[in-house]
């Protein structure tokens, strides 16, 4: 008679167990390298859009706006997101 060790679910929990560790691992690595930096925290940047239409003639667009007949679309950073700590990790 075949134990709980040769089970399906005991081989469920070895998957997410390894899942565990591997997530777990990663967040060590991300808070050492942060910790080496000097920093304890990265700072998150968003792309915000912006459309414009009806745009007519020579438009100033910037290298990362992208322009298509006359619309045009302008992206900006929004640095107001928050922040991600790496000892925390969250």
């Amino acid at each position: 008679m075949p134990g709980f060790q040769d089970s399906r679910p005991a081989q469920y929990l070895k998957w997410l167990n390894g899942g565990a560790m591997l997530l777990h691992v990663t967040y060590f690595v991300l808070g050492v390298l942060l910790y080496i930096n000097g920093s304890l925290s990265i700072k998150l940047v968003q792309d915000v859009p912006t459309y414009y239409s009806n745009v007519s003639g020579a438009v100033n667009a910037s290298q990362c706006d992208i322009v298509e007949k006359d619309f045009l679309v302008s992206y900006t950073s929004d640095c107001s997101v928050g922040e991600w700590d790496g000892l925390l990790g969250e």
